[in-house]
């Protein structure tokens, strides 16, 4: 991608602004960066990066194990914004192509819950708008060839965010990210819980000991998870087929990733929690923590009949929570999208939403028609005889495309 005429391309594979951009005061000069590898930004990541992340995507060591183990197929645009020489936003992003399109979007997909960039929140408040039209003119200048940014499922209302998208591009309303923020687990239940929840969570765990012996365990980093991990995958991939949808997790590199980050570090690090009947794996929940906040990314369950009038998902779920908030986290995040088992504990909605910067006629038009294509699936998920036809639809098209 060729840079415009205030872009000069370094000897790190990384195109700098050259000069001050046009309206902005010497002292405070907005420089652009475009930077193809992750280990040329990562410095600069970890100044930025927050001590309480919203996502694990804002987390280094989840970012250099991603690159890691599936950076081979994927082309990198790391979008570095700084105001006085001083790193105010990262955008970990990446290449995408579709429909003969050169769409710019978040590096990790829909494998986190939400994402969000790296920004000095502070500086960015006390920025100016000229200085702030002059950063988004910049990343729009830099990112030659591109025709559309676009960032899904980004937080409303973290401190600086709204600001900073607040005057670029088109917005639209995603889904709901769902958290578990409790002191302890007693005041958990006290406000998630009412006694009719709890006496019908006795009676599924009292269905489900009725049929063995039913155990709860964690696993944590440095422990084997192999087993465990190979269930939770049969699981999910099995719940994918009945939905009729495409597996996120079939390709190996991706569940080698899995495997590779939960091991982590101190920084990061790997917690899995299991419930086994008999010895037999049947839910799980897959978990990476952050300081005091704890991420849940994956869970699973069995599908086998027999064992659903015990709901061993949320039999496992009720240990969880009593877990996590036993031992002192402050955060349990669900993830985005509701279920039945988020409605129950879940005492923090943030809205999500979905955010378009076109560079091109041609990314306005894509942005303008993904748009409608957000509102009508919308709208189809609202009316229920709808959506249930596009999920047999779905179905039959999955079943069709492997017969």
């Amino acid at each position: 991608m060729a840079g415009a005429s205030t872009i000069q391309v370094g000897t790190q594979g990384a195109a700098v602004s050259d000069r001050p951009l046009e309206g902005v005061a010497e002292s405070a000069a907005v420089t652009i960066s475009i930077v193809r590898h992750l280990s040329d930004v990562a410095e600069d990541w970890r100044k930025l990066e927050p001590v309480e992340v919203e996502s694990p995507g804002q987390n280094l060591a989840f970012a250099e194990q991603w690159i890691g183990t599936l950076g081979a197929g994927t082309e990198q645009f790391h979008v570095l914004a700084s105001l006085g020489g001083v790193p105010v936003m990262l955008l970990p992003l990446m290449v995408m192509r579709p429909f003969g399109l050169t769409v710019l979007t978040w590096l990790f997909g829909r494998h986190v819950g939400c994402n969000a960039p790296l920004i000095d929140s502070g500086r960015l408040a006390a920025a100016t708008d000229a200085q702030l039209s002059a950063l988004w003119r910049g990343v729009r200048s830099a990112a030659q060839g591109v025709d559309l940014i676009y960032l899904p499922f980004t937080p409303v209302g973290c401190p600086g965010l709204d600001r900073l998208f607040g005057a670029v591009g088109h917005s639209i309303a995603g889904e709901t990210l769902y958290r578990a923020e409790f002191k302890s687990f007693a005041d958990c239940d006290a406000t998630q819980r009412n006694r009719s929840r709890r006496k019908h969570d006795k009676q599924h765990a009292q269905k489900l000991a009725a049929q063995g012996e039913v155990s709860f365990e964690e696993l944590k980093s440095g422990d084997d998870i192999d087993v465990a991990l190979g269930a939770m995958f049969e699981q999910r991939a099995a719940r994918f087929q009945a939905q009729g949808i495409c597996n996120p997790f079939a390709a190996p590199q991706v569940q080698d990733f899995y495997l590779k980050v939960f091991a982590g570090g101190e920084d990061l690090k790997g917690v899995m929690h299991v419930l086994r009947l008999d010895g037999e794996i049947i839910a799980t929940r897959y978990n990476l923590v952050k300081g005091d906040r704890m991420f849940c990314l994956i869970s699973s369950m069995s599908d086998d009949p027999g064992l659903q009038a015990g709901a061993p998902g949320k039999h496992c779920l009720v240990s969880v929570m009593q877990t996590v908030f036993d031992q002192g986290y402050a955060v349990f995040d669900m993830g985005a999208g509701l279920t039945d088992e988020k409605r129950q504990w879940c005492n923090v909605h943030i809205p999500l939403e979905h955010r378009y910067v076109p560079v091109t006629l041609r990314g306005r038009i894509a942005s303008s028609a993904h748009r409608g294509f957000v509102k009508l699936r919308r709208m189809l998920k609202e009316h229920r005889a709808s959506y249930s036809l596009l999920r047999k639809w779905r179905q039959t098209r999955t079943r069709l495309s492997r017969s």
